[in-house]
């Protein structure tokens, strides 16, 4: 029996091309978790697809699940386009790197609705000119933090040693928490410091 079809909103974390007219996506649903399809015919169908199925569209999918581990996207519309994200290379890479935390971290087929509505805050707060480092700080923090993986924000995560009181440290998503200069520091900054008590980067549950 054919398995029905589902509806949801979604964000596009992935595009791969496949085969003369096919994609393989990876989509952020708010209902259904994070989610691999096949979408046939959609670098030519216009009408099942058109530019909905872009980055930086909060989209809405209509997919049905498949056998095997990718399911079928059927069609797709917008919702609603971020589409000044592009006029910023600094957040452009801003946005690339939130995704693919979200793409690594979030597992499959489980509905993290407080991540997807922080990364929709995420790609609106960008569309509307903030900041770019700061919306990605906050949004990795707050990611890492849903998924039980809290990152260590009172000493580096490489060598253990406690920054000086009052000083910034480096923020490193990938790497778990903060990272000293002498152990290559990270892509962001942060001007507080907790250090009050330690965070663990272990999956809490």
């Amino acid at each position: 029996m054919p398995s029905r079809s589902r509806q949801s909103r979604a964000l596009l974390l992935r595009s791969i091309d496949y085969r003369d007219s096919d994609r393989i996506v990876t989509l952020l649903t708010e209902d259904y978790g994070k989610i691999s399809a096949l979408a046939r015919g959609a670098r030519k169908s216009q009408r099942r697809f058109g530019g909905a199925l872009q980055p930086y569209v909060l989209m809405n999918a209509h997919f049905r699940p498949g056998r095997g581990e990718l399911a079928h996207l059927e069609r797709v519309s917008v919702h609603r386009s971020f589409h000044e994200i592009l006029r910023s290379l600094d957040a452009i890479g801003a946005a690339g790197a939130a995704l693919a935390v979200i793409r690594e971290r979030v597992p499959d087929h489980e509905p993290e609705p407080v991540v997807f509505e922080a990364a929709v805050s995420f790609l609106a707060a960008l569309n509307d000119g903030a900041p770019p480092e700061e919306c990605l700080l906050s949004l990795q923090i707050r990611v890492l933090t849903t998924l039980g993986f809290a990152p260590t924000l009172d000493r580096c995560v490489a060598c253990g040693k406690m920054p000086g009181a009052g000083r910034a440290a480096s923020f490193d998503a990938a790497r778990g928490g903060i990272v000293c200069r002498a152990c290559g520091g990270g892509r962001l900054v942060l001007c507080r410091i907790i250090t009050n008590r330690s965070l663990s980067h272990n999956r809490q549950r």
